[in-house]
C-alpha cells in the first residue's frame, strides 16, 4: 500500500501502484478485445451486404407505393396544394376538407383542387414533371 500527503498534511492511501497498473492493463486488454470482436462482426456484415438486393427491395417498395397511391405529386404540385390550403384556411375557414380531381392524359395526370366551402377550384398541375 502506498500513501501520499496533501498540502494540509492529510494522508491519502493510493493502494499498490503495481496492482493499479495491472488492473489498468487488464481493463485496456478487455476494451481492445471488445473492439476486435466488434470490428470482425462489422466486417462480416459488410461482406454479406448485397447492394443489388437492397436496391431491388427499395424498387419493389416504391412500385408498391406507386401502385397503391391515387396520385404522386411533384414537389411543385405539393407546394401549390399547401399554398391553396393555407389561403382557404385563412379566407373561408376551411380546416382540411378539399376535393381533388385527377384526370389522366396518357402522358401525365392533371390535378385540380377545389374548396367545397367557397367553391374555388385551382389547377395545380406541374406539366414540367411529365
Amino acid at each position: 500500500m502506498g500513501f501520499v500527503f496533501t498540502d494540509d498534511g492529510k494522508e491519502i492511501i493510493i493502494g499498490d501502484p503495481e496492482k493499479n497498473i495491472q488492473q489498468s492493463v487488464e481493463s485496456i486488454k478487455q476494451s481492445v478485445n471488445y473492439l476486435v470482436r466488434d470490428n470482425k462482426a462489422l466486417r462480416s456484415q459488410i461482406k454479406e451486404y448485397n447492394k443489388d438486393a437492397e436496391i431491388q427491395a427499395k424498387d419493389t417498395e416504391l412500385k408498391s407505393v406507386r401502385d397503391h397511391a391515387l396520385c404522386i405529386m411533384s414537389d411543385k404540385e405539393s407546394k401549390a396544394r399547401r399554398a391553396f390550403m393555407e389561403r382557404h384556411y385563412k379566407s373561408c375557414g376551411n380546416a382540411g376538407t378539399y376535393i381533388y380531381e385527377l384526370s389522366g392524359t396518357g402522358i401525365g395526370t392533371v390535378i385540380k383542387i377545389k374548396c367545397p366551402v367557397c367553391g374555388v377550384e385551382e389547377n395545380i398541375t406541374d406539366i414540367d414533371s411529365w
